[in-house]
């Protein structure tokens, strides 16, 4: 098995040549560096639409990750109204959910507002 210097080498010395990651190559940065090497083969047109999808893909998980931080805060701010029904006191809600004094004050305004808008 060669070292990941001799991986290096053969890189610099036939990749160029290679259409495909030669299947010794274990090493993931070199196999990055072949990744990146067989990109610069790449029409315009070709490095244009990877370029879009990966515009799309990341996105996507920004979407996803402000999806998942927007469903937690809503499921804190269930706990805290259910929290505050039963009157448990304040401080302890926001020791238990470890959420600001103004986060708290801004779920209660929502909650009476709502509550509000319902009568």
């Amino acid at each position: 098995m060669p070292s990941e210097l001799d991986e290096w080498l053969y890189l610099f010395k036939e990749g160029y040549k290679k259409e495909s990651i030669p299947p010794f190559i274990q090493s993931d940065i070199v196999r990055c560096a072949y990744e990146a090497l067989d990109q610069k083969r790449w029409s315009q047109e070709l490095e244009y639409e990877y370029l879009l999808y990966d515009m799309a893909l990341m996105d996507y998980q920004n979407d996803l990750a402000e999806s998942k931080t927007e469903g937690k805060y809503e499921a804190v701010k269930e706990i805290v109204i259910t929290m505050l029904g039963k009157g448990i006191p304040e401080t302890t809600i926001i020791k238990l959910t470890n959420i600001t004094r103004d986060d708290l004050e801004s779920i209660i305004k929502q909650n009476n507002e709502l509550k509000d808008s319902e009568s």
